[in-house]
């Protein structure tokens, strides 16, 4: 028995009793692909054929045929906490909104996985690329940018770095410094004068660099407000995904008199993992200690105590990614208007957070 056929635009053509054009208008031109245009009965009658015969458009022959691929290139660090969730939702919706497919790939922090990922972003010509960068300051994200530059391909970075100005490129990303200074100044209005801070410095490879960046801006901007951080109450670990636990073992050690009356924990993993840890320890939060997480990842309202979080923006940056870099594509930006939007970080108040019962 020989397999069936594969529907083509001519077999959904001949069993609708419609030209081919009209089946390819319908079926397979988004945009300005094409300027034939069917009526709405002949549409559905095209659909329902499709349907019946099982039609998957050939995106290979289309892209021949229109010279476009209608795909976006998106490349993230990683999903461990889910972090990029709510912006790839919101990227993915707006990309079926507008006829464009979505390629996702993630550097797992490694910088030679995110060479080989962008690079077959631009072997394949793909229309644009999202990019989250593993390392905005060295020279694999230099080599890596002048690379989609040199193969003319519309960038976004997310991030909010100095980057050379490009027509080609654009930027949307959240001040690191500014998200910061909303957790310290919330925890200051609560009266809080004691923090520590739980950090992942001792992680392996370049996601380090990223709890460096904010344990100093903690530092900085907890002595700007007045607040005291002494070195013993800097609580570092190796992982952020199950160093709370262990941070909060080593808190439960000391006397009670000794400890700090809030926690800034430098991603919200650490702060789930170290309210767990304080939990089993019969220490309460937040009547003992309050713990405030930091970028306001999926998951924090779920907890069994709902993390207060400073909430990076990422299902509003989702929102605004796409559409800027399809203006930047179609070329809608005006010569001379500003590329770099910086969106304003937010406080999600929950239940992890209160005034301090005592004094320290």
């Amino acid at each position: 028995m020989s397999a069936a056929r594969r529907a083509t635009v001519s077999s959904v053509a001949r069993a609708a009793k419609v030209s081919r054009a009209s089946v390819y208008a319908v079926l397979n031109a988004t945009g300005k692909d094409i300027n034939i245009r069917v009526s709405e009965k002949i549409e559905k009658r095209i659909l329902k054929v499709a349907d019946q015969l099982g039609y998957v458009r050939n995106e290979n022959a289309r892209t021949l045929v229109t010279g476009k691929t209608n795909t976006i290139g998106v490349m993230l660090t990683g999903m461990e906490n889910q972090f990029f969730d709510p912006m790839l939702n919101e990227i993915y919706r707006l990309g079926d909104e507008r006829g464009y497919s979505i390629s996702v790939s993630f550097s797992s922090w490694d910088a030679e996985r995110e060479r080989r990922g962008i690079s077959r972003f631009c072997g394949n010509r793909l229309e644009g690329i999202i990019w989250v960068p593993i390392n905005p300051e060295g020279k694999d994200f230099t080599s890596i940018s002048d690379l989609i530059e040199s193969m003319h391909i519309p960038l976004l970075l997310i991030g909010t770095y100095e980057y050379p100005e490009s027509e080609n490129r654009c930027q949307l990303g959240i001040k690191e410094d500014e998200s910061v200074r909303t957790g310290i100044k919330y925890l200051s209005s609560l009266g809080h004068r004691r923090i520590g801070i739980a950090t992942a410095t001792e992680a392996e490879g370049r996601r380090r660099r990223l709890q460096e960046i904010r344990l100093a801006w903690m530092r900085a901007l907890a002595k700007d407000t007045g607040l005291v951080i002494g070195d013993k109450d800097i609580f570092n670990t190796s992982d952020n995904a199950y160093g709370g636990v262990g941070i909060a073992a080593e808190i439960a050690r000391r006397p009670k008199s000794s400890w700090p009356t809030a926690i800034f924990a430098a991603d919200d993993m650490l702060a789930r993992g170290l309210i767990a840890g304080l939990s089993c320890l019969n220490v309460k939060v937040p009547e003992d200690i309050s713990v405030l997480g930091f970028d306001d990842s999926p998951g924090n309202e779920k907890a069994a105590i709902p993390v207060t979080s400073v909430s990076l923006e990422t299902a509003e940056m989702g929102r605004r990614a796409l559409p800027l870099l399809l203006d930047l594509i179609e070329k809608k930006i005006p010569a001379g208007a500003s590329r770099r939007i910086v969106l304003k970080t937010k406080l999600v108040e929950r239940k992890s957070c209160s005034s301090p019962k005592r004094n320290s």
